[in-house]
């Protein structure tokens, strides 16, 4: 494993230099046939881990390297945190073992000296872990909460206006546990020979959503044949909240439908299945790369009826619809359990610009709407400002869209006060999410 290790400090380095997301870092590193499936596993909890505890990681290591830290090599850090990763959360290797390869990959990374710090620093956390722990319990309660479970300050202190301090720790909790696989099986087949197999081999491992059909969550670990059935289009991977927004948008057979920020996919693919591969959706996307994720997706599950568009989806032309979906890009803060560094990509004062980005968007999709049509805002994002902040405004300044209460495509539990789905980790166990229908007279 001596070579994963490296291979996740260089990722690490990577996503710290270009600002890249590690989940996309880590994607392309797993294609690489050379590994092995436990090999795979092995980096992909070291790198999600540890760019998800990093604010935690970080904090020991100021503690324990006390006003020395900038005078350590950028990739002797990353060693060091990985190293710190490895005995506090990962208790299948010893942490001998965990130290000793620690300090063989700064001596690679660096040099000898390196070595030894690396080897001073993690016996010298193994012994003094318990007084650490005590120091972090008495900081005020957001300071504590942000270290602890390895969230940004500022964030915090937002939860917690608006959560309450119980809520917040629960809902950092969840963002902090090893995401479960949660699939949509493909409703355009009759069957699913491959999943349906899983599910009586070892039914203890696959719960079915209580919120909508069609979707499944593996509880307990799954093997490869889970692949072999996504690669032959039996499911999508994809959390129940997201289905939200396109059972909302109730698209039927014949019609034409806009998907205005369609990357990756699972919300068109969720559409077209919908409709029965019977008619237009429009996938539109400002992002090339992020559209080809479009389009593979679509070409996996077999799908006819969709047109791929790449553009800018505030001023793009397109013809006129009879649904448009507005899953606008947002702050993430209701899916950091999956993204595991989304949280430190994040800054307050992205939330205005980002609502500034989804107003536009949503004002220019309801010019592409045919009178009596549906249109649809979503995000992944539990700030206000994104979802109601947002959809207020539009309102005020279009006064012939009405909404239309969600109650009446999903279950009340998961809607608010003024008709939208609103749903919560730690009040729903599912990732955070919003969305509002409208209709436009």
């Amino acid at each position: 494993m001596a070579s994963i290790r490296g291979r996740a400090v260089q990722l690490l380095l990577e996503s710290n230099k270009t600002g890249k997301y590690i989940d996309r870092l880590l994607t392309e590193s797993l294609s690489d046939n050379s590994i092995s499936d436990q090999e795979k596993r092995f980096l992909t909890e070291l790198v999600k881990g540890t760019a998800r505890m990093q604010g935690l990681l970080n904090f020991y290591l100021k503690e324990l390297i006390k006003g020395r830290l900038k005078n350590v090599k950028i990739p002797i850090r990353y060693i060091l945190i990985i190293g710190l990763y490895q005995l506090i959360y990962m208790d299948s290797i010893p942490a001998y073992a965990a130290i000793n390869e620690s300090v063989k990959l700064a001596k690679k990374f660096g040099n000898e000296r390196d070595g030894g710090l690396v080897n001073a620093v993690l016996r010298n956390f193994e012994r003094g872990r318990s007084e650490l722990q005590k120091k972090i319990e008495s900081f005020p309660d957001e300071k504590r909460i942000s270290i602890k479970y390895s969230h940004p300050e500022w964030l915090i202190k937002r939860w917690i206006e608006r959560f309450g301090k119980t809520d917040t720790e629960k809902l950092c909790s969840y963002n902090n546990r090893v995401p479960r696989l949660s699939v949509r099986l493909n409703n355009l087949l009759k069957e699913h020979p491959k999943i349906r197999h899983l599910m009586k081999k070892e039914p203890d491992k696959i719960t079915k959503s209580t919120f909508l059909e069609n979707y499944y969550t593996f509880e307990k670990g799954y093997d490869n044949s889970v692949w072999e059935a996504f690669d032959e289009g039996e499911f999508t991977i994809q959390d129940v909240s997201a289905g939200f927004p396109v059972r909302l948008l109730a698209p039927e057979a014949g019609e034409t439908v806009i998907d205005l920020c369609a990357a990756p996919g699972g919300k068109t693919g969720a559409i077209v299945e919908s409709m029965g591969d019977a008619g237009r959706v429009v996938a539109v996307d400002s992002n090339e790369y992020r559209l080809s994720l479009v389009k593979q997706h679509g070409e996996r599950l077999g799908l006819s009826s969709i047109d791929y568009i790449h553009g800018d989806g505030s001023v793009i032309k397109l013809p006129i619809a009879d649904r448009i979906l507005v899953d606008a890009p947002c702050s993430g803060t209701g899916v950091f359990a999956k993204r595991a560094d989304i949280r430190w990509q994040r800054k307050e004062t992205d939330i205005e610009v980002l609502a500034n980005l989804q107003l536009n968007l949503l004002q220019h999709a309801s010019e592409q709407l045919k009178k009596g049509g549906i249109l649809v805002y979503s995000t992944c994002t539990m700030e206000e400002e994104e979802n109601w902040g947002v959809v207020d405004i539009f309102l005020e300044n279009n006064l012939n869209f009405k909404v239309e209460d969600a109650d009446k495509f999903v279950p009340k539990e998961l809607t608010d006060k003024k008709g939208a789905v609103a749903t919560y980790p730690f009040k729903h166990y599912i990732d955070g999410s919003f969305c509002v229908r409208m209709k436009k007279s």
